[in-house]
Order: structure tokens, then sequence, then C-alpha cells
């Protein structure tokens, strides 16, 4: 695991540290990385890597979760306008398209798609669902399933869209979110 704390000096060296690794990528096999070529790109020393991570996945973990984490926080999933939602969450990931190209040509899509549910659990709202939820024992795990779905198929669309080179437009995904007819 990476270390969590919120020093900038920690902050600074997991930030250095997981985007030369990911820079490294561009040319290089994850599995073909050494440490020892990680901190030297890096410019940061052997002892500082291993005071805040343990493995190099921990900086992959580190630099998803961080995406993830932007992501969310420029797509307010309280609002209730839904094409503006995946507008934004569309637009931000093409403006990613190197880290996603990455991240699941390494082989990282579950990690990111485990850290993008789990963020979502925290922060979706559920205000559509109030009225359906209202006297439910089972209110927690309605809640999940319900988000499993929505997340579930935004990383579906997600992942596809990776796949395909990004080639679908923007406007596409979201009428394919919305479940409305394409506009081709």
């Amino acid at each position: 695991m990476y270390n969590q704390s919120a020093r900038p000096q920690v902050q600074y060296t997991l930030d250095t540290l997981s985007s030369t690794l990911y820079q490294l990528m561009e040319s290089q096999p994850f599995s073909e990385i050494t440490v020892t070529a990680l901190c030297r790109a890096a410019g940061v020393g052997r002892r500082s890597y291993y005071h805040n991570c343990d493995t190099a996945e921990d900086l992959v973990i580190y630099r998803i979760r961080k995406k993830v984490r932007e992501n969310l926080s420029q797509v307010d999933f309280r609002c209730e306008d839904a094409p503006k939602l995946y507008r934004l969450f569309f637009e931000y990931w093409s403006d990613q398209q190197d880290f996603l190209r990455i991240t699941f040509r390494e082989g990282f899509s579950v990690l990111f798609f485990q850290e993008f549910t789990e963020a979502c659990n925290q922060s979706m709202d559920y205000r559509l669902l109030a009225e359906f939820l209202e006297g439910r024992q089972e209110q927690h795990t309605l809640r999940l399933f319900h988000n499993a779905f929505l997340v579930g198929g935004l990383c579906n669309v997600l992942s596809f869209w990776v796949q395909e080179d990004f080639s679908t437009p923007v406007d596409l995904l979201v009428d394919i979110m919305l479940s409305r007819k394409p506009v081709v």
C-alpha cells in the first residue's frame, strides 16, 4: 500500500513517482520497469520510494485513484441534468486518453473499475431512488445494487471506448448512456 499521509512532501513524491511510472510505461511494459530505473528517472531515492510505497503497483493504484477523484470532482453525481453529467464524465476521460490507454493496455482496468466503483459508492446521490427505497429495510443494499448498475454501464462503455481507440464521439456516448436512439 502507498503512504496515505496528506503531507505535501509525501504527495509530491507519490505524484512524481506515479507520473514518471506512466511516462516510462509509454515506451516499455510495466513488468520491465525496475525500481532503480523508476527512481533514477523520477529523481527520487530508493529510500523515499520504499518509504512511500511497497510496490510499483501501489503507484498505479495511487495514480488511478487520483484520476478518478479528479473526474468525480468535476462530475457532480448529485446533478439532475443527466446529459450534462455524462458529457462531463466522457469529456474528462477524453482528455485522459493516454492515461486510459496505458492503464488498460497494462492490464490495470480491473483496478480502475474497482476504484471508480468505490468512489461512486461514496459520492452518488440517491434522491432519484428515494421513493422506491422509502421504508425498506434493505435500503443500503438496494443503493449499492443501483450504483453497481449505473457504474457498470459507465465502466463498460468507457472500456469499449478505449478498445475502439476513442473513435466514438462524446455526443454519441452521451446518447447511449441516456438510452436514446443515437443520432448518426
